[in-house]
């Protein structure tokens, strides 16, 4: 565990400096579904920013679920324009783009529980 974070950085440099080949594409595609969808169309920095604003004025410690719901669309227009493929398939953005494909599934995820959960839970409100 101790090279863990030595190993972690070595590997990236390592992918940055390889092109990703066929089988690899092929793998990524069995897992993720990405390859129906068209090219992607939104820029990284602005998806996971974006993304992050989304949950702070939505899924904070005051939430409602008119504001919940409106949270999930907005993020599922997101996820629509996004194609993991595109990014992945230009070896220099592949690790931010995993970054924002785990951020977009991840806060919808949470964002359903947080629908599904109707009452206030220790420091967290619920408005309606």
């Amino acid at each position: 565990m101790v090279f863990g974070k030595i190993a972690g950085k070595e590997a990236i440099k390592y992918i940055e400096e390889k092109a990703v080949d066929e089988k690899v594409y092929k793998d990524i595609n069995e897992v993720f579904h990405f390859s129906d969808k068209q090219e992607s169309t939104i820029e990284l920095d602005w998806a996971i920013n974006e993304i992050r604003e989304i949950m702070y004025r939505n899924a904070s410690i005051i939430r409602n679920r008119k504001s919940l719901e409106d949270a999930v669309k907005t993020i599922n227009n997101i996820k629509d324009k996004f194609n993991l493929y595109t990014y992945v398939s230009q070896n220099k953005y592949c690790k931010k783009a995993f970054i924002a494909h785990n951020y977009i599934n991840t806060a919808i995820v949470a964002l359903k529980a947080m629908i599904d959960r109707n009452e206030s839970l220790g420091a967290h409100y619920r408005e309606d």
